[in-house]
């Protein structure tokens, strides 16, 4: 069993342990997808999360995980394809019933790079206003962060 992650994510305490409820022969050849998460904002200057939000994104690559084993065609998750098209290769497991991941935006991200400041601040303004709001806190409860909060 293989799945994704981003350096700059990160994945819920309990992420390994759902996995491994799967890897079985019956999911063989499955990808297992983790729509609910946590978005947030990092300030490099105060090393915390300033701003975090609920999210919600079925696909997403960050956490999607492939089911497979040493005589498979497919080995690993990077060779499922686009993770918003996987459904259309392989049967799909979507597990939606608790946040599993953190989705990290600052001011290095590859998404944000190619844009100016004032793009980018509109672009992250839009990122965290249509979703409900989360304590900070909330996220030392569910992934295992390494600096105190603020």
């Amino acid at each position: 069993m293989t799945f994704r992650l981003d350096d700059d994510d990160a994945l819920a305490r309990g992420y390994l342990a759902r996995l491994l409820q799967y890897a079985h022969s019956r999911y063989r050849g499955h990808v297992l997808t983790f729509p609910a998460g946590y978005k947030a904002w990092f300030d490099h200057a105060a090393q915390t999360y300033t701003q975090v939000a609920e999210h919600w994104e079925p696909k997403i690559a960050l956490g999607l995980a492939y089911v497979g084993h040493g005589q498979d065609k497919v080995k690993q998750v990077f060779q499922v394809g686009n993770h918003t098209q996987v459904d259309r290769h392989f049967p799909l497991v979507s597990l939606p019933d608790r946040p599993m991941y953190l989705r990290s935006f600052h001011d290095d991200n590859d998404v944000l790079l190619a844009e100016d400041l004032s793009m980018r601040r509109t672009k992250i303004k839009r990122i965290f206003e249509q979703a409900p709001p989360v304590e900070t806190m909330t996220l030392h409860q569910h992934f295992a962060l390494g600096f105190s909060e603020r």
